[in-house]
């Protein structure tokens, strides 16, 4: 499988097509802000003016952009993927998306023949780069397998979770993890500075402890600064929201992540230090 169109070219989908490239790759690349998309074409990417035009005589689209409506516009918008794949060809969906939207999504592409994964990412933009992104693959099988080698060229680990919507589901578990832990790092920041401590002093003397983390590494210290990236705080805010949802159809009970959605919707960086 060598003729791939990407769409979405932010800060982890473009090391992500970049490795593709670099393995020799056929790549079409589209992005709405088309900046982003130039040092691909320097790298010998194909410039699409859309969505459907990436799709040209590809064998596979990969999605990896913002959320759910993002998803469905890339794929079946008015100049989406979907109006130029042909039958038997592959979308792999990188976004992050509630399940039941990536199941109705899914069976809209089978109508037409095309094969739908969803297979969510982790990992941050440095694990892009260095190809070691968690990946988490639901669909047909058969579909999953042909996916795999295509998301083997930036991925260290992935997992075949089952059916439509399971990658998204195990995406979900991973970030209850993440998101709750930003929250406990932000309750710890406020009482480390309520009880009179420097709070980047705090979570330097945490290095290597038991209490260290990737959260610790990435984010502890733009909490205190108030910078916390607003990217971050909008995905980590839509995934809790699916967490909840997902939650409450299933008679989950998940006190933790309704307690830190109030704190990312209140703001998980209100402090900065003076």
């Amino acid at each position: 499988m060598t003729n791939i169109g990407w769409i979405g070219v932010g800060r982890i989908g473009a090391p992500m097509a970049q490795r593709l490239l670099r393995a020799g790759v056929s790549l079409a690349v589209y992005d709405v802000d088309d900046k982003t998309m130039m040092p691909l074409v320097q790298a010998g990417a194909r410039p699409a003016t859309s969505a459907a035009d990436a799709a040209q005589n590809a064998d596979a689209i990969c999605l990896c952009v913002s959320d759910s409506e993002a998803v469905e516009e890339a794929a079946f918008g008015a100049v989406g993927a979907a109006h130029k794949m042909r039958a038997g060809s592959l979308l792999i969906d990188h976004s992050s998306t509630h399940p039941e939207v990536t199941r109705a999504l899914a069976a809209r592409a089978a109508s037409l023949g095309i094969a739908w994964v969803d297979a969510p990412i982790s990992g941050g933009p440095a694990a892009a780069v260095q190809g070691t992104l968690a990946v988490w693959l639901g669909g047909v099988p058969v579909a999953a397998e042909r996916a795999q080698a295509i998301v083997r060229h930036y991925a260290k680990r992935m997992t075949y979770m089952g059916p439509s919507g399971a990658g998204q589901i195990a995406k979900s578990c991973n970030q209850a993890i993440v998101a709750n832990t930003i929250a406990i790092w932000a309750e710890m920041l406020d009482y480390a500075i309520g009880c009179g401590l420097d709070p980047i002093a705090v979570i330097d003397s945490l290095q290597d402890s038991s209490a260290d983390s990737t959260i610790r590494r990435t984010f502890a210290k733009d909490m205190v600064r108030g910078s916390f990236p607003e990217l971050s705080t909008r995905n980590m805010t839509k995934d809790l929201k699916i967490i909840q949802d997902l939650a409450r159809t299933n008679g989950v009970a998940v006190p933790h992540s309704e307690t830190s959605l109030q704190r990312f919707i209140g703001g998980i960086d209100k402090r900065k230090q003076t």
